[in-house]
Parts: structure tokens; C-alpha cells; sequence
């Protein structure tokens, strides 16, 4: 998944404070991509912020998995 995209749609937005809506922080699950955004992290920065959920993921899911991971 990449957002570079979004990055770069926001960037060029001329109407930056109606850029985003209520239903994206519905979509994204929560306000902190919106705030990275706005803040001008880059794309790297955001992955990085999702690396510690992310691993928390991996490790509970460990448990159900039918097969090892590749």
C-alpha cells in the first residue's frame, strides 16, 4: 500500500482545510494519518509510524496460522 498518492493530492490541493472528511477518518480507522499528513511527514514516516501495530499483529496472529509464513 502506498500514499503517495494522497501525499501528493493534498499537496496540490488548493482547499487544504476541506480536504479531508469525516468519512477518510472513517476509512483509515483513525485521525492519525489525516494529522501525519497535515503535519507533512513523509511517505516513510508514515509507513514507520504503523510498523509497531503492525508487528503487534503478526505476533497474535501467529497463533491461528494454518501454515508457517514464507
Amino acid at each position: 500500500f502506498t500514499v503517495r498518492y494522497l501525499l501528493d493530492f493534498y499537496q496540490q490541493s488548493t482547499d487544504k482545510p476541506h480536504f479531508f472528511t469525516k468519512y477518510f477518518e472513517q476509512l483509515a480507522g483513525t485521525d492519525s494519518l489525516r494529522a501525519q499528513i497535515i503535519a507533512g511527514r513523509s511517505e516513510a514516516q508514515i509507513q514507520a509510524s504503523w510498523q509497531p501495530g503492525l508487528t503487534r499483529f503478526k505476533q497474535r496472529r501467529q497463533r491461528y496460522l494454518l501454515y508457517p509464513e514464507r
